[in-house]
């Protein structure tokens, strides 16, 4: 008989593949390469708009994840707020839809649903972290947050099979659901199906998770929740050196994953020529072995501390990151692609791990949003980057430099930095 506490791990775990769909789907593989060659004319535009929007999301995520971590560790409600944040994703879903070569009113609609879709994306990554310390103890929160992380890889591949055959088809082989291809019906189903995704799968975290108590008085919610969460980042970044560290280094180098996942798909649509159905199946081989990196590192993660993990992985991404920006042709960057997916899991479930290993309990939520913000600061410079570049020098690979440079840096930023526990 399976426990009430492997209940809550698997419905804490179940939200990673809830939003594994919007993740692949939308934000890296498919709705952004429609985007840019089918919802504009000029690809190299649309991939700078692209990347913009969610410059600018991650400067509102800047000043909202702070705020929204305080609230985890303050109200008892903390399920209503993660309810509200999954409905603000899906609005933001529904306001993306658009034919192709649409006029620029709706392409600007697109972009702003893109913005709302991703605060609410992330910030409810905010709010579900803080349960982390709830359902697992220190020993074994790291084999959680892989074993989660690995899910949500299923979960994506699972979503993307479910495009491939579902909508758009494979070769010969006819799609379950004949839509219009004329205005790209095939390939904006994705839109309402994340939507459900997203709701169907997050049901077991409302029906499982433990009610988190209320620490501070109803008197100090509004303050705390607006300022404290502000001072108390400064503060804890001042006075502990160690976390400092993590957070600076670690901002840098999830940065260079964030700009990765915003603009890889879109890279190799442009650079490579690759239809959408080559991208979901090489999206699909990448989140396999992405998926088998976290659960390899569930393994790894009762043996050696997350730290450890974060440096090798970071070790991996440059080397192997570095062959796929110089591939000279398709099957050379898929391969290389595919390798670099065994590290990126890792690299995301201890550092997750990390932040709580440097948290007290009592602040766990709050630290949760601090760890947030940080990567917010910087989340910006990313897609900016890789925008501004692309349009100086009309090239994408050069513009995707800019993440193998956040990497290096983010790197030797944490080199020292010392697991707590």
């Amino acid at each position: 008989m399976i426990t009430q506490h492997k209940w809550q791990i698997f419905a804490w775990g179940l939200y990673d593949w809830a939003n594994s769909a919007f993740s692949t789907l939308i934000l890296t593989f498919v709705f952004a390469t429609y985007f840019t060659n089918s919802v504009m004319t000029d690809s190299v535009k649309a991939a700078s708009l692209w990347s913009v929007a969610i410059g600018i999301s991650g400067m509102l995520l800047l000043l909202l994840s702070p705020i929204m971590g305080a609230v985890s560790d303050r109200t008892p409600r903390l399920k209503i707020w993660i309810a509200a944040l999954i409905i603000t994703m899906i609005i933001g879903l529904l306001m993306m839809d658009a034919e192709p070569t649409a006029s620029m009113d709706i392409i600007y609609r697109v972009l702003a649903g893109l913005i709302i879709a991703n605060l609410g994306f992330e910030l409810g990554i905010v709010m579900v972290n803080s349960y982390l310390p709830q359902i697992a103890r220190a020993d074994e929160q790291g084999r959680v947050s892989s074993l989660a992380w690995g899910l949500g890889y299923v979960g994506g591949i699972v979503a993307m099979i479910l495009a491939l055959f579902g909508f758009i088809g494979l070769g010969d082989i006819k799609p379950w659901f004949e839509l219009s291809r004329e205005t790209a019906a095939h390939i904006r189903a994705i839109l309402p199906i994340t939507a459900i995704w997203m709701a169907l799968f997050s049901i077991p975290l409302f029906l499982w998770m433990p009610k988190i108590k209320n620490k501070i008085t109803r008197t100090q919610t509004v303050r705390d929740a607006v300022i404290l969460p502000f001072i108390n980042a400064w503060d804890s970044a001042k006075h502990d050196r160690n976390w400092r560290q993590f957070l600076i280094g670690s901002a840098l180098y999830r940065d260079g994953l964030s700009t990765l996942f915003a603009v890889g798909g879109i890279y190799a649509a442009a650079k490579y020529g690759m239809k959408t159905q080559d991208i979901l199946v090489f999206a699909i081989g990448m989140n396999i072995t992405g998926g088998i990196g976290c659960f390899i590192a569930a393994y790894f993660e009762r043996r050696i501390k997350p730290m450890v993990l974060i440096r090798l992985s970071l070790y991996g991404l440059i080397i192997i990151g570095a062959c796929v920006l110089l591939a000279p042709t398709a099957p050379l960057f898929m391969a290389a692609a595919m390798i670099l997916g065994f590290f990126v899991g890792p690299v995301q479930s201890a550092s997750r791990t990390m932040v709580s290993h440097l948290s007290s309990p009592e602040i766990i939520g709050e630290r949760y949003g601090i760890y947030a913000l940080s990567g917010r600061a910087v989340s910006f410079i990313g897609p900016f980057l890789f925008a501004g570049l692309t349009h100086i020098f009309q090239s994408q690979t050069i513009g995707l430099s800019s993440v193998l440079i956040l990497w290096v840096i983010g790197y030797i930023v944490i080199h020292n930095v010392k697991d707590k526990t």
